[in-house]
C-alpha cells in the first residue's frame, strides 16, 4: 500500500490553503520508488465537495485534505486527470478511506469541469 511520510500542514491564505511543509507521498506500495512531492508553499482550495454531498464527506476531515492537495499539485504539474484522479484515488485508499467513497469521489474529479 502507498504510505505518506509527514502529515499534513497548512496555514489559510485567503479562501485557500498554503502548504508549510511538503506533503511526501509514495505511490503503489512502500518500497515502490515512484513519489509526487508538493512543496511548502503550494496554494490548494483543498476538497470541493458539493454542498449536498457534505454529509457524508467532511471538507474537515485531513484523509480528504490530504490526497486533495496532491490533486490538485499533480493537475498544476500538467499530468492529465486520469493520472491524477488515479493518485487521488490512490492516496485516499492509504489513508484507510473506504472503497466506496473512494469510487464516489474518484469519480467525481474525474468529472468536475475544470476551473
Amino acid at each position: 500500500m502507498s504510505v505518506y511520510t509527514n502529515s499534513l500542514a497548512l496555514k489559510p491564505k485567503g479562501d485557500k490553503w498554503e502548504l508549510t511543509a511538503p506533503l511526501c507521498f509514495e505511490i503503489g506500495k512502500k518500497g515502490s520508488g515512484l513519489w509526487v512531492s508538493a512543496p511548502s508553499g503550494f496554494v490548494t482550495d483543498l476538497a470541493t465537495i458539493p454542498w449536498f454531498a457534505r454529509w457524508a464527506f467532511k471538507t474537515s476531515d485531513a484523509r480528504y485534505a490530504k490526497a486533495s492537495t496532491l490533486h490538485d499539485y499533480t493537475l498544476e504539474q500538467g499530468w492529465n486527470r486520469i493520472a491524477s484522479a488515479a493518485l487521488f484515488a490512490d492516496a485516499l485508499l492509504a489513508d484507510g478511506v473506504s472503497y466506496w467513497r473512494v469510487v464516489v469521489m474518484g469519480l467525481a474529479v474525474l468529472t468536475r469541469n475544470k476551473k
